[in-house]
């Protein structure tokens, strides 16, 4: 099931539905789905995991600050909103204390610009095995202008056109493919792979390499 946001929503809903996880019953799954009356507000996590889809109408750039994720892809369709796909769950065995990791995202959409904003707090102790999934991505339209950073984590871009595009990863690489606009992408311990990329391009690794195929720019700059 998918939620739609609009700007005009009168009405305010939050329902949770507990799904079994097949591989470890004694962690439920918990996937949420809001509808909203107000452009902010976030998602707790419920039992370390966080399952959700979200549509955003009305956006014309799209914000993304991380923490620490596994993926950020981001796939341009053809399509009138903005679709978010969020999954997120952490598991341990032995002595954990606390044993909620306290994992939340946040949400605002101001002026056509939608920010989404994860945030969590490691005050914990372990002795033991743990485990984290940290998996987000979104669908676009045409000419949305993205702007995704994230302290650590791999970024997958394709099939988004016509606009401006930020790519920023501290720890992680970047993966491109059909790309048009303004690009500006930057790792600082990482690779990143271009294909099929056009309109002004820039492209740094601090420790990596920068791999280019079928590259159309009238300006460019990779190192």
């Amino acid at each position: 099931d998918v939620t739609e946001i609009k700007n005009d929503s009168i009405h305010s809903s939050h329902v949770n539905t507990q799904v079994v996880d097949p591989i470890n019953n004694s962690i439920p799954i918990v996937k949420q789905e809001k509808t909203f009356s107000s452009n902010i507000g976030s998602w707790k996590a419920i039992n370390n995991a966080l399952k959700l889809d979200t549509v955003f109408t009305q956006v014309k750039k799209v914000i993304f600050r991380g923490q620490h994720n596994d993926k950020i892809s981001v796939k341009g369709a053809v399509r009138n909103n903005v679709l978010m796909h969020y999954d997120f769950e952490f598991k341990a065995k032995g002595l954990v204390k606390p044993k909620e990791l306290n994992f939340e995202l946040f949400y605002e959409l101001k002026d056509s610009v939608l920010t989404i904003q994860s945030k969590r707090k490691r005050t914990f102790v372990i002795v033991g095995y743990s485990s984290e999934k940290d998996f987000v991505e979104f669908e676009l339209p045409e000419n949305i202008p993205v702007d995704i950073q994230t302290s650590n984590g791999d970024i997958e871009v394709s099939s988004v056109k016509g606009s401006s595009i930020v790519l920023n990863t501290s720890y992680g690489n970047v993966t491109t493919h059909e790309l048009s606009g303004i690009i500006d992408i930057k790792t600082n311990y990482g690779e990143i792979k271009l294909k099929d990329v056009s309109g002004k391009i820039k492209a740094f690794t601090n420790y990596g390499n920068v791999e280019a195929k079928k590259i159309t720019s009238l300006e460019y700059c990779m190192r």
